[in-house]
């Protein structure tokens, strides 16, 4: 966790246990999902972005922000899209840019399982089902990129590193 305050800490661990007690009652099978292809949860400063899965670590990154401001049926659906990148990438789906799209879709169709099982949702519906809807190119890798190189500057990051990880993430991606 990237903070030191105990009492944020506290808020978090409770928001996400809550988020898992919520996907174990209501949709027991993605409960299971989650427990078996994600190891770890990190929560992390991250302005870009709600979760991520790093395969190589067993590890599903979760946004403080995003984590400190939702509601644990949205983290619960988080964790049900994290771990569903993890089962892809488990059977030998990579996530390469030409793929995208559709792994996203995948990942969002399983999140729409989930909280279609939850009462009161419908704003949560909608907005997966908006993603589906979304131009293929958002999931470029210039996009992603843009994405990266915006939170570093939030971060306050100098321009040196910002244009150094930026070329190392460019040379890692040829």
């Amino acid at each position: 966790m990237t903070t030191s305050d105990a009492a944020v800490q506290s808020s978090i661990l409770t928001k996400i246990e809550d988020a898992l007690r919520l996907l174990e009652e209501v949709h027991p099978r993605a409960y299971r999902a989650v427990k078996r292809h994600i190891g770890r949860v990190l929560v992390v400063w991250a302005p870009h972005y709600r979760g991520s899965w790093y395969g190589p670590l067993g590890l599903c990154e979760l946004s403080l922000e995003y984590v400190t401001r939702d509601s644990p049926d949205e983290i619960a659906s988080t964790l049900v899209h994290e771990a569903a990148h993890a089962r892809l990438e488990r059977i030998g789906f990579r996530y390469h840019e030409s793929l995208r799209f559709r792994l996203e879709a995948v990942c969002t169709r399983k999140q729409i399982e989930f909280v279609e099982r939850l009462p009161q949702s419908e704003m949560l519906l909608k907005e997966l089902h908006a993603t589906l809807e979304w131009d293929p190119t958002y999931w470029s890798e210039a996009n992603l990129r843009a994405a990266r190189i915006g939170a570093l500057r939030t971060l306050g990051a100098p321009r040196w590193l910002i244009a150094a990880l930026d070329r190392i993430h460019r040379w890692r991606a040829a």
